[in-house]
């Protein structure tokens, strides 16, 4: 559906262009889904640089991109054609392709991300004194937890058995008292 809007939008581009006379960067434009090598002599011969943009933003890399131009898009990053140019609507040339091998291309020439700064390195401090160890957790953590998993399944189990709301009410009580006490009666 892309594609077929842009081959709509180029040659809509391609009459305005041929009416209005046209440039360079509209030339290579109508050409981009045909020849490759063309819109390269193009741009070789300087009438038509790698960096020109329409005027959304887009350029020779967006448009080769978006028709899958493998072979141009490895001409146009050869020439110097930014992998990183965005639109004026936040478009990129990844964002615009959909074949892996152009993604695979375009991540390549991708400027590498900074790298992460290095971890301070802990220096023993003076009159620190003797090293600490990790404490255990508090094991009444793990009884406290114990008796609230012992007074729920009691109280599942008289919910089991308890078929009106009286019951029900009880058997919540009974819960809530087991939580404080740890009995379930």
């Amino acid at each position: 559906m892309k594609n077929w809007m842009t081959a709509v939008g180029a040659v809509l581009l391609a009459s305005v262009a041929a009416a209005q006379g046209g440039g360079a960067f509209e030339e290579a434009q109508r050409i981009i889904a045909g020849d490759a090598a063309k819109v390269l002599a193009l741009v070789d011969s300087g009438q038509v640089s790698v960096r020109d943009a329409s005027t959304q933003g887009y350029t020779l890399l967006h448009y080769a991109a978006d028709w899958s131009n493998l072979e141009l898009v490895k001409g146009l990053l050869a020439r110097g054609a930014d992998p990183a140019a965005k639109a004026a609507d936040g478009s990129t040339p990844l964002s615009m392709t959909k074949r892996t091998e152009i993604r695979r291309v375009l991540l390549a020439a991708l400027p590498a991300a900074p790298a992460a700064p290095a971890a301070p390195v802990a220096r023993p401090r003076a009159n620190a004194g003797p090293a600490r160890r990790a404490v255990p957790a508090p094991r009444a953590a793990t009884v406290a937890q114990s008796r609230k998993d012992s007074c729920y399944m009691s109280y599942r189990a008289r919910l089991g058995v308890t078929y009106d709301l009286s019951g029900q009410t009880m058997a919540m009580r009974s819960w809530e008292a087991c939580l404080k006490t740890g009995i379930f009666r």
